[in-house]
């Protein structure tokens, strides 16, 4: 009995102290927000259709990047609310879904629930990509909100928060 009492203590005496050693260690939730007023850089991916699209070449007033896949169920949730939202706003702002799962993968997807927003595949470069934008966790769904220059104004981990973008954009043309 007193063999089963000091192995409990000490279980949990050595759970107590990786449990305190994991709180003192720093978490950040939040992309690095060391981004923001960074340039996007060039890159450019192949939409659904094969053609290639550059990042830079659209002209809306503002560019929201949203990266997800279809085996993140946060990610399947949120894209019929950014197709909604991007047909509400589409006069000053561009959606681009970029995939992280393959062609035929993303296709089939979007298709099922007739979502019309750009899709572009990603290649084996896209976590460096994410991490330029501020994502170093590699995680989805992750969306990040440019301005007109094509600077970072905005990144979110998880469901993007829609009502932020619109204060975000609200906020950015007032002080235009």
């Amino acid at each position: 009995m007193k063999k089963i009492f000091f192995i409990s203590i000490a279980v949990f005496s050595l759970s107590l102290g990786i449990i305190l050693s994991w709180l003192h260690q720093p978490h950040n939730n939040n992309p690095d927000e060391k981004v923001l007023g960074k340039k996007l850089m060039d890159v450019t991916y192949n939409n659904l259709e094969g053609t290639p699209v550059s990042l830079l070449s659209f002209s809306e007033e503002y560019l929201l990047l949203n990266f997800w896949a279809t085996w993140c169920e946060p990610c399947k949730r949120e894209l019929p609310d950014l197709n909604t939202f991007q047909n509400k706003h589409r006069n000053v702002l561009k959606i681009v879904a970029i995939s992280l799962d393959s062609l035929e993968r993303s296709t089939f997807f979007m298709k099922a629930i007739n979502n019309t927003l750009l899709t572009l595949i990603s290649d084996q470069e896209v976590f460096n990509i994410m991490a330029s934008l501020g994502n170093s966790k590699e995680a989805i769904p992750y969306s990040v909100l440019l301005n007109k220059n094509r600077e970072i104004i905005y990144t979110q981990y998880g469901e993007v928060s829609l009502s932020k973008i619109t204060d975000l954009i609200h906020e950015e043309n007032l002080s235009s």
